[in-house]
């Protein structure tokens, strides 16, 4: 299984495949997810729910309402995404409110904090957050200009609803290892630790941002 975002083979798959491959905090990116999806509260994801979320996925991301979604609307809805949930995710971890953040309100390990705090001054500023997600971004980008391709059976640079659809309906196959037609988180979970090497011999990796 590969990484995508938008947590991102089709756009109903944009929303459906996300949740299984984007990363998450402290490792409750699945919880947060299927939160997300789980349109009744039952603690599971039917088919029927995530179609009701790639398809309205696919109206957002579908800039000028033209039934179909190009590269350039995938990407900046993407973008879009990700900024959104990046100024969330630091709001969530500024505790004090005052726009930076320390290691204790980072909660991650020191090499990745070291990495955001440019200027070496013991604190990750807003700025500073911004410009690492943004490259992050970026990887995330290629990422979708290869889901895109796939997604686009018939090669003609659009991807419509009746594509995104089937692409979202493989990708819940996949997901529902047990194939009885509903999403777990631990599902989910399971599916995240093999991308990601947990479990049997992997060491897996912990996503703290």
């Amino acid at each position: 299984m590969k990484h995508i975002f938008i947590s991102m083979a089709a756009v109903s798959a944009l929303t459906v495949s996300s949740l299984a491959f984007a990363g998450g905090g402290k490792g409750n990116w699945h919880g947060g997810w299927l939160k997300k999806l789980d349109a009744n509260g039952d603690g599971q994801i039917t088919l029927a729910e995530a179609r009701n979320a790639g398809d309205a996925r696919f109206k957002e991301l579908d800039a000028n309402k033209d039934g179909v979604l190009t590269l350039a609307e995938v990407k900046s809805g993407h973008e879009k995404m990700a900024r959104k949930h990046g100024e969330e995710r630091f709001a969530e971890k500024d505790a004090n409110k005052d726009g930076k953040l320390s290691k204790s309100e980072a909660q991650m390990p020191d090499r990745w904090f070291s990495k955001l705090d440019a200027n070496n001054d013991g604190f990750i500023t807003k700025e500073e957050w911004n410009a690492a997600k943004s490259k992050k971004g970026e990887r995330h980008g290629r990422f979708a200009d290869k889901m895109f391709q796939k997604m686009d059976t018939n090669g003609d640079g659009k991807v419509t609803r009746a594509e995104a659809r089937a692409a979202g309906d493989q990708m819940f196959r996949r997901l529902d290892a047990d194939g009885n037609g509903v999403i777990t988180k631990e599902e989910m979970r399971a599916a995240h630790g093999k991308r990601h090497g947990h479990g049997k011999g992997g060491r897996g990796k912990t996503h703290g941002s």
